[in-house]
């Protein structure tokens, strides 16, 4: 029953949640760059499994056949938004980088080395170093800009997809049925996470819950040439707030230029200057769009 708990509370907060209209941002607008693929197509009219699983008298093999469509389909959601976010590396073929972030509290100012290698493992992709002493900034501050260096360089999907085992996923619409929700249960953890995800395939809201506690993150995106990029986080109770802003004007790579963290009356700003950066040939196939 302990395990069953964030099965029971994540969709319930994220389907109170979920009642406003889908946003469709603008595109940025002008010409692209002449490495990224097409825009991928629009989204594919598809249903959530509709009902409940097959009763015992359908028969197992019908119960496992239900649960495997359910489970499909919001792999499908997921991969879907995947396709749809910009990532660097399959996108404008950026294969390394190296900078400096500025952090700043205040008049406090310490300087953070980072590079960027595609070749690694993702989750090890960026690594950093403290040029300064960081004391003065917030807790956390080096952990903190390894994951915005992230967003910037390998792209936003798995600072947003965070948790997804491989075990059978669970999806419901919202109570107002404009989003799907996508819930991963726990797996050998106690860590369960739920996908809202709009009417453009992109997650707008995640809820994370690590027992006792859970955590709603709102996520807000802005079009870019045919991909999306994570302009604002904000996370719901904690009043934590992160704004993103991007500059294209190196080589038409869409790189985070800013990001500033405010929570009650602190804030945290970091800024980030990239060199060099290194990329490959134009892939020789866009991504597909379809589920």
């Amino acid at each position: 029953m302990r395990r069953l708990l964030p099965l029971l509370v994540l969709p319930a907060l994220l389907l109170a949640a979920c009642g406003d209209e889908p946003r469709t941002p603008p595109d940025s607008g002008g010409a692209a760059p002449a490495l990224l693929p097409d825009p991928v197509p629009d989204v594919p009219e598809e249903r959530v499994p509709e009902g409940s699983p097959p009763d015992l008298d359908a028969g197992r093999e019908a119960q496992e056949q239900w649960h495997a469509d359910v489970d499909r389909y919001g792999r499908g959601l997921l991969d879907s938004f995947h396709r749809r976010v910009l990532e660097p590396a399959r996108d404008v073929a950026l294969l390394r980088a190296k900078g400096v972030a500025e952090g700043r509290v205040g008049t406090a100012v310490a300087r953070i080395a980072f590079d960027y290698d595609a070749s690694r493992p993702l989750d090890d992709a960026v690594h950093v170093e403290a040029l300064d002493d960081v004391a003065q900034l917030p807790k956390g501050a080096l952990e903190q800009v390894r994951k915005f260096v992230h967003v910037s360089l390998a792209g936003p999907y798995r600072h947003v997809v965070h948790y997804l085992p491989p075990i059978q996923l669970l999806v419901t619409q919202s109570r107002d049925r404009k989003h799907r929700v996508v819930t991963s249960p726990p797996h050998h953890v106690d860590v369960s996470v739920s996908y809202s995800v709009d009417a453009q395939d992109l997650v707008a809201i995640r809820g994370t819950s690590v027992i006792p506690s859970a955590e709603i993150t709102h996520f807000e995106w802005r079009l870019w040439h045919g991909r999306y990029l994570l302009e604002r986080e904000w996370v719901f109770g904690s009043g934590a707030d992160i704004r993103y802003e991007y500059d294209d004007s190196a080589d038409g790579v869409p790189l985070l230029s800013r990001a500033t963290v405010r929570k009650g009356a602190g804030v945290f700003d970091v800024s980030f200057s990239y060199d060099p950066l290194e990329r490959g040939p134009a892939p020789s196939t866009p991504p597909s769009g379809g589920r």
